[in-house]
């Protein structure tokens, strides 16, 4: 199969299956999850695990860990360069 730098991505072009994705971040599972939590508030000790932890939304902050803060301040420098003739921006990236 051949790449052709100049063919564009359309409608026409796109994988089919790319067509039909959908999405859903509060899917079946997060589904079955909120059923099994609420089972649990209903009848304690109906489960072998005391609770649900929901770790399919993408959001690391709601299991504890602190957001990655470096990754979102160099890509805003480089999205922003004048940021860098500020005094308090320089003191952070020496």
């Amino acid at each position: 199969m051949s790449y052709n730098k100049t063919a564009s991505i359309t409608a026409e072009t796109i994988n089919p299956k790319v067509k039909i994705f959908d999405y859903e971040p509060c899917g079946e599972i997060a589904r079955h999850a909120e059923r099994l939590e609420q089972e649990m508030e209903k009848s304690p000790g109906s489960r072998p695990f005391p609770e649900i932890t929901y770790c399919n939304l993408g959001n690391p902050q709601a299991l504890g860990q602190r957001p990655i803060t470096f990754f979102r301040e160099v890509l805003s420098l480089c999205d922003n360069p004048a940021l860098l003739r500020r005094d308090e921006t320089r003191m952070l990236f020496r």
